[in-house]
């Protein structure tokens, strides 16, 4: 497969998984094949930016004939021609879809956010033996058992906010989103905290989980956090862009 057509894949979502993750690896490793991709969206760009034009100058030289001649077989012409300007448009619509399946989607973003500020859990000042140890074991990797340290705690003191933030954050980097939305629902009612991450969490879970109605949810959550300036306002404005 040529370069022209592994880009073609790329864009119209036909290569695996696997693959598009090579892909885009390769854009960032590979400055010539990164100019590649670039020329080649620009040239497809192009194309529809012509073919939209032709479109537009052949429908009024068809519209034009046909009103000019009243034969029977002016009807059949306008047929004909109209079913290449729909062809045309078809293929301006395959072209946007493209351009489209190139921009990030919300879940890519939210798991982006995930893997990259959940990558260990902070030691404060005044955690107790307990917390360290949970700490410790996320961050050898752990995650099982600290969650079970976690929950321990929160069960045993329900205002223990960090732990109950902590237990959520664990479930969600486990990918058990119903008990990461158990938490971080604690953590969002806590209104004595003055800073809480809570709705933003949430929202975040429920964009993961990606169930019937949660990236709805997610964004009345996120449009929450914007207009109260929350804990993530910037982040929560940037996700509301994207479907």
């Amino acid at each position: 497969m040529d370069d022209y057509d592994y880009m073609e894949n790329y864009f119209s979502g036909a290569l695996s998984p696997e693959e598009m993750k090579k892909f885009d690896e390769k854009i960032q490793n590979d400055p010539a094949f990164a100019e590649d991709v670039a020329f080649y969206c620009i040239s497809v760009q192009e194309i529809k930016n012509q073919v939209a034009e032709e479109k537009k100058k052949r429908f009024k030289e068809i519209y034009k004939a046909v009103g000019n001649d009243k034969s029977t077989k002016a009807p059949v012409i306008f047929m004909k021609q109209w079913l290449k300007v729909a062809v045309a448009a078809a293929v301006i619509v395959t072209v946007a879809g493209w351009f489209w399946w190139s921009q990030p989607t919300k879940w890519e973003l939210a798991d982006k956010y995930i893997k990259d500020k959940f990558t260990v859990l902070d030691v404060t000042m005044g955690n107790t033996d307990s917390m360290q140890t949970a700490a410790d074991l996320f961050n050898n990797g752990k995650w099982k058992e600290s969650l079970a340290v976690l929950e321990r705690l929160s069960a045993a003191d329900s205002l223990r906010m960090t732990a109950i933030k902590d237990a959520g954050i664990v479930s969600l980097k486990l990918k058990d989103y119903d008990k990461a939305l158990y938490y971080f629902e604690k953590l969002e009612n806590n209104t004595g905290l003055t800073f809480n991450t809570g709705k933003f969490y949430h929202a975040l879970t429920l964009i993961k989980r990606n169930q019937p109605g949660d990236l709805q949810q997610a964004d009345r959550l996120l449009k929450v956090v914007v207009d109260e300036n929350l804990e993530e306002a910037a982040t929560a404005k940037e996700l509301l862009k994207y479907k």
